[in-house]
């Protein structure tokens, strides 16, 4: 070495450990929030079926749900499902779909952050 210099050397232990640590927490934090996605897409379903209106019970008996993964889809499939929300020249509109995703967009991000923090802090 030269006059007057100093050679620091700084080794880290458990690096190895420290990071599969951090792969595990990141794969049961995704788990967790797609867990809630999913409970997420059953409550709004829940919530349009209360709200529909109510002549044939056809409306209510086509809200149907899918959740795969990162993704959640919340449908109408009857027929008259877009007259109803929307209303025509003739029948005024009886929103059920649009309330119910409003509520859900509220109430997603904490149901989500919630169960993320309890895995990654655990």
């Amino acid at each position: 070495m030269a006059r007057g210099r100093v050679r620091v050397v700084v080794g880290v232990e458990g690096v190895d450990d420290m990071t599969a640590e951090l792969v595990r927490r990141m794969g049961a934090a995704r788990a967790a929030a797609e867990e809630q996605l999913g409970r997420e897409a059953k409550a709004v379903a829940d919530d349009m079926r209360r709200n529909a209106p109510r002549r044939t019970g056809e409306l209510r008996r086509g809200i149907v749900w899918e959740h795969r993964g990162d993704e959640a889809v919340v449908r109408s499939t009857a027929r008259h499902s877009r007259f109803v929300e929307f209303g025509t020249r003739k029948v005024p509109r009886r929103p059920y779909v649009r309330p119910a995703a409003l509520r859900s967009e509220r109430r997603l991000p904490k149901r989500i952050s919630t169960a993320v923090r309890e895995v990654t802090e655990g």
